[in-house]
């Protein structure tokens, strides 16, 4: 029993060293041409320049989470839960973090898709856009409430390279 548990908590970490190392990739290339020919569809074309990497970041952010909640869905909750974990600290400052969970329990909805769950076809859907002040828009159509969804974020670039960090998200 002792063995089973302990090789359950390996696996788990690992999984959580691969989600994490894996959105760190995804999150590092972001600036790069293949980031922006695999974001195509989900940026406006005419983005300016100063505002790209910062689309094009919370773009691979929400896609990434977003796929992640879909393909966990059939996973334990535990894991779901320590994967989507591990994703939000790598994304989220402590604050927004923080405020993150204490929306998703007043709400009793998940903050960032502003619904309970999403679906491969909602991901297809997704669209990311500047409003100013380090503000971007990530809107979707969620197929299950027949609705479209916005979330506003506001991020920072991370003091040491040049990542970035979501600092706050917004009401719309």
């Amino acid at each position: 029993m002792v063995l089973y548990n302990r090789t359950k908590q390996v696996t788990m970490k690992q999984t959580k060293l691969f989600i994490t190392v894996l959105l760190a990739l995804l999150l590092s290339v972001s600036g790069s041409v293949r980031a922006q020919s695999w974001a195509h569809g989900h940026i406006p074309a005419d983005v300016p320049e100063d505002e790209r990497q910062g689309v094009l970041f919370v773009c691979g952010f929400y896609i990434a989470y977003m796929k992640m909640l879909i393909s966990n869905e059939k996973n334990s909750e535990i894991s779901r839960e320590g994967l989507r974990n591990a994703l939000l600290k790598e994304a989220l400052t402590r604050k927004a973090l923080k405020n993150f969970k204490l929306k998703q329990w007043e709400l009793n909805y998940d903050p960032l898709l502003k619904a309970r769950k999403c679906s491969l076809p909602d991901v297809k859907t997704v669209m990311v856009s500047p409003k100013g002040n380090c503000c971007y828009e990530a809107t979707y159509f969620n197929h299950e409430e027949g609705e479209q969804k916005t979330v506003l974020m506001k991020i920072r670039k991370k003091k040491k390279g040049s990542r970035f960090e979501i600092i706050d998200l917004k009401e719309d």
